[in-house]
């Protein structure tokens, strides 16, 4: 992993942050899986919209989630990102 997706802290509630991840190495072309922590279910799950390329697009909401990203090459050899978290600036509220 060439870059590691960064988290978002006191982010402006209802904006938009993008998540991105870079690879290189393996066996291209690669897939990309982004998923949230569910604190439901205490388990990593793929977000329900998208997510499937190296950029994810979310927006800022009132709880903080906790993202991540698993990279398969074309040979199935997988690689899972660090966790970053998006969270709102609670002034930003309404």
């Amino acid at each position: 992993i060439v870059e590691q997706p960064k988290g978002v802290s006191m982010g402006k509630y209802e904006d938009r942050v993008e998540l991105k991840v870079e690879v290189t190495g393996g066996k291209p072309p690669y897939f990309y899986q982004w998923e949230y922590f569910n604190p439901r279910y205490l388990v990593f799950t793929p977000v329900p919209k998208g997510g499937l390329s190296n950029i994810y697009s979310t927006e800022v909401s009132v709880m903080s989630y906790k993202y991540r990203c698993v990279i398969t090459d074309s040979k199935y050899q997988k690689l899972t990102t660090n966790e970053v978290i998006v969270e709102v600036d609670p002034s930003t509220l309404p």
